[in-house]
């Protein structure tokens, strides 16, 4: 059965930061393949190159959004930049084998239980361009900084990625 689902993140960031999102992101799906719960799936635009745990898995970003809105707050302007995957791939039901003691299940999900966005971001101070990420357990509020010079890029305050069913 085809599952289709956006992964979400909203970042507020310092004015004129430009992000863009990478072609892959990781997300946690339960695999029919190897039998196993919350596994982290590098899921690519290229369904040929979506692996889990050393194996090809049908899994696909269908398309990436990346919005950026102005934002005014009371004290400064901002800009909010709004990541989105919008995912298909193939689930399975099944019941995983192993030792499940302590956790909530033994039966497969067809939603994902974490995730992580991974996108590049330009410094405006220093114009330097780096790899940052958010993902689900991270401690928040988080504040990205810029490894170069140590600006203030962006903040992370809610839990995200968010994940919403697609048709």
């Amino acid at each position: 059965m085809k599952i289709n689902f956006a992964a979400k993140a909203i970042l507020i960031c310092r004015k004129d930061v430009i992000i863009q999102p990478l072609e892959t992101t990781e997300i946690s799906l339960d695999c029919a393949v190897c039998k196993k719960l919350h596994r982290t799936v590098i899921i690519h635009k290229d369904i040929k190159k979506t692996q889990c745990a050393g194996h090809n898995f049908l899994a696909v970003i269908k398309t990436i959004e990346n919005n950026k809105k102005v934002w005014k707050s009371f004290f400064m302007k901002e800009d909010v930049h709004e990541i989105i995957y919008h995912i298909e791939y193939e689930y399975r039901e099944f019941e995983d084998p192993r030792d499940r003691t302590g956790y909530d299940r033994r039966m497969s999900n067809e939603y994902p239980s974490w995730g992580r966005i991974n996108f590049l971001i330009t410094c405006p101070k220093c114009n330097t361009t780096q790899k940052h990420f958010t993902q689900n357990n991270l401690v928040r509020p988080f504040i990205g900084v810029c490894e170069h010079c140590a600006y203030q890029l962006y903040k992370d305050d809610k839990e995200q990625p968010l994940f919403e069913k697609e048709v």
